[in-house]
């Protein structure tokens, strides 16, 4: 495990907020891809909140593990991280058919 060093937000910062966590979360990339630059990692553990991770992580060429905490087909419904991060909005009627990555017909 690697311990990263990072400044405390300011007292005005409201981290019970979900978008502001999230800001803050994304404000770690460059501290991260720095760390990851300057140590002999191999592989990262991760999740779905840095969704940059994936980018910098082939980058610099260090394996990683997507670890998450909900079952396979609720990830296989969503699909994979490129399509949840692609910038169309997905209309109602995209949700009731199946997606274009599950290519096999089920009961």
């Amino acid at each position: 495990m690697a311990c990263l060093k990072l400044p405390s937000p300011p007292p005005s910062y409201q981290i019970t907020k979900s978008h502001t966590s999230k800001k803050a979360y994304d404000m770690l990339e460059p501290h991260l891809t720095q760390f990851l630059q300057n140590s002999d990692v191999n592989w990262i553990i991760h999740d779905f909140v840095p969704h940059w991770l994936p980018r910098v992580a082939t980058q610099l060429g260090v394996n990683l593990v997507f670890f998450s905490t909900v079952n396979a087909s609720v990830l296989a419904f969503f699909g994979p991280p490129s399509e949840m991060t692609n910038v169309y909005s997905k209309s109602l009627e995209d949700f009731t058919i199946s997606p274009k990555w599950i290519d096999f017909n089920s009961l």
